[in-house]
């Protein structure tokens, strides 16, 4: 299989997953206070909070600034897919349906940031 070949797969499996919602984006890279409980970590419906109640919990942008709030709060799942001394993200409903295609943490985070930049373009 060719590139353009395996591309064309990838976007028709992505495509029937169904990219949620264009309104938002996948998450972004947040920061915990110390002290943060570990548990409260993960992609379980239970775990997803809205993203007032994260803020609420100290969590804030990778800058250190508030996390945003929305007229419409959306939920969002704090993962660390390093541990919880490594990189510490906040993920929406998008990011759940890339983990649905491909169940890797590490896969995810890598289409999510290609997706940021070619936004940026």
């Amino acid at each position: 299989m060719g590139l353009r070949s395996g591309r064309i797969c990838f976007d028709r499996e992505l495509s029937r997953a169904i990219w949620l919602d264009d309104k938002y984006t996948w998450g972004r890279q947040v920061k915990v206070p110390t002290g943060f409980s570990p548990e409260l970590q993960g992609r379980e419906s239970e775990k997803g909070k809205l993203l007032q109640e994260w803020s609420e919990l100290g969590v804030t942008r990778y800058d250190g600034r508030p996390l945003p709030k929305l007229d419409d709060d959306i939920k969002a799942w704090l993962i660390m897919p390093d541990d919880e001394n490594g990189r510490v993200y906040l993920v929406y409903n998008n990011y759940n349906v890339l983990m649905k295609w491909n169940r890797s943490y590490y896969f995810a985070l890598a289409v999510s940031h290609l997706a940021d930049r070619i936004a940026m373009k």
